[in-house]
Parts: C-alpha cells; sequence; structure tokens
C-alpha cells in the first residue's frame, strides 16, 4: 500500500523538487501540494493524505503552523513530518508538543526524509541526529527544572516564560512562542517577581543563570 503524500512549502521551486524526489519511490504517492499553510486543512479533508510533509519557511509562520498542526493532529490519522531550517530548542519543542510525528533539517539527506516517511507511517517517531541532540538537551534541562520548581514552587509555564524573559525575549514574543496573550506574560512576570521576591528583569536573568534554567551560552 502506497503512502499518500501531502506537500507543503511557500516555495514553489522547494515543492517542485520535493515532488519529482518523492516521485521515484513507489511506494509513496503525492497526492497533492501546496504553498499556502491556510489551505493545509482543507487538502487534507479532501485528499486524505497518510502523511504531510510541512517544508514552509516556519520562522515567518509560528503561530499558524503550530495551530494547524495542532488541528491535525487531533484526528491521530494524519502523520506530520516538519521540515525546517530552524533548529532552535524552544522552537523544535513547540513544533513537536503540537503534534508533529516528525522533524527534519533543511540539510538532511534524501535517505532521512524517506526514512522518515516510513517511521511514521508505522505510527513511529523521527527526528534527524541534530534535532535529536536538541531534544537531549532540552530533556536533560527539564528533568533539572523540576527542582527549583519545587522549591520555589512555581509552574511549569512560570518556568517557560522565565527562561524566555531571561534569554532576552519580550512580552509579545514570549506570547507568540507560548500562545498566550502578551497581557498573560506579563501576568507570570508578576507571579515571578513575586515569587522569587526579585523586583527586575536583570535579577530574574541571573536568578535564571544561578538556577541552571538557561546558561551562558545559549
Amino acid at each position: 500500500m502506497k503512502a499518500k503524500i501531502l506537500l507543503v512549502d511557500d516555495s514553489n521551486l522547494i515543492l517542485e523538487a520535493i515532488r519529482a524526489l518523492l516521485e521515484k519511490y513507489q511506494e509513496i504517492d503525492v497526492v497533492g501540494d501546496t504553498n499556502t499553510i491556510a489551505d493545509v486543512a482543507k487538502l487534507t479533508n479532501q485528499l486524505s493524505p497518510d502523511v504531510i510533509i510541512m517544508g514552509v519557511a516556519l520562522t515567518r509562520f509560528t503561530n499558524d503552523i503550530t495551530s494547524v498542526i495542532r488541528q491535525i493532529a487531533t484526528s491521530g490519522r494524519v502523520k506530520i513530518i516538519v521540515l525546517s531550517e530552524n533548529g532552535k530548542v524552544e522552537y523544535v519543542r513547540n513544533i513537536i508538543h503540537a503534534g508533529a510525528q516528525g522533524y527534519l533539517l533543511k540539510t538532511c539527506t534524501t535517505d532521512e526524509l524517506i526514512e522518515a516517511i516510513q517511521t511514521v507511517m508505522r505510527d513511529g517517531v523521527y527526528f534527524t541526529p541534530e534535532v535529536s541532540k536538541i531534544m537531549m538537551i532540552d530533556y536533560v534541562n527539564y528533568i533539572r527544572h523540576p527542582v527549583q520548581s519545587r522549591q520555589f514552587n512555581l509552574s511549569a509555564r512560570e518556568l517557560e516564560v522565565l527562561r524566555f524573559l531571561a534569554l532576552g525575549d519580550n512580552s509579545k514574543e514570549i506570547g507568540a512562542q507560548l500562545h498566550i496573550s502578551s497581557k498573560t506574560v506579563d501576568a507570570h512576570k508578576r507571579r515571578l517577581m513575586s515569587k522569587l521576591n526579585i523586583s527586575n528583569l536583570a535579577e530574574l536573568v541571573k536568578f535564571a543563570i544561578r538556577n541552571e534554567i538557561i546558561d551562558m551560552g545559549e
């Protein structure tokens, strides 16, 4: 049985290249493509693909992409592989949390893309080695942070906001990453400062570094 693939990319040239590449494989059937993220849900309903390969420039469509992934992932039927040039840990985490089963950097090989398709078709997950390394580092940080969470009574969301603040993001940027309003971010910020008895952003940054919520290399 052939794997039915829907391609998404904001570049027609890349769409044509990926289609030409995949059509060489007898076990793959490219049933459609689009360069408009707004059309993905509609085409998914019309074409019933098994796998969607989203290769758009995700840095420009973070909210749209995660919203579409989340919407499609709720069905549990269609698998989603993201193909991106963005390897930032927060970005990868957001995409995976939204429901993507695969995440590859655009430097991946053809063999890696085919393996990713085969893996998600078997209900597995697939990340290129670079992304796996990113997720492992994120996991290591995650298992460190709950100690600070319990000690200072911080929620998981408060820890996320704290980390973004310490990395220099403003309320609007944090809201876009976490899919909440800037007002909600500000409310978390006020609670953080109250719980930690901190009065300014510089002290928040020092707290985050001291407690390994961020490191100096980020």
